[in-house]
């Protein structure tokens, strides 16, 4: 994920968990005195998830959003020109864009604007825009 879509990436912080018909809502956390709802980045991408992700990261801008997901590979810096298929407006859940070439291997890029798009999906509303935000 691009850090500038973040406001904070934190771990092991509790999630209050909600009923509900969506799976993917993993429940609320506190943020700085807000509550902020929680959802689950590989049910977004479609992928089972077994066990509660030990990371959040919270999407910068209006309205809130935490993505939880288990691994925290690690924080790198890299140029532009090494992204691969930096593309945008693809359908569905897809909230993968681009990829990056790393010494251990091609890492997808999340696209928190994208993930926010498709929460405001699944809660019933009909069209998001992301460039608004």
């Amino acid at each position: 994920m691009r850090l500038a879509q973040a406001s904070g990436v934190h771990s092991d912080r509790p999630v209050t968990p909600l009923p509900g018909p969506q799976a993917a809502l993993l429940g609320v956390a506190g943020f700085s005195g807000a509550i902020v709802p929680v959802y689950d980045l590989a049910a977004l991408l479609g992928h089972p998830a077994p066990e509660r992700p030990r990371w959040l990261v919270v999407a910068a801008g209006a309205p809130p959003l935490a993505l939880a997901f288990h691994d925290l590979d690690g924080h790198v810096r890299v140029p532009t020109s090494t992204i691969v298929d930096e593309a945008s407006g693809n359908a569905g859940r897809d909230v993968l864009r681009g990829m990056v070439p790393l010494p251990g291997g091609i890492r997808p890029i999340v696209d928190l604007l994208s993930a926010r798009a498709v929460v405001h999906q699944l809660t019933g509303h009909t069209t998001y825009n992301t460039e608004e935000r």
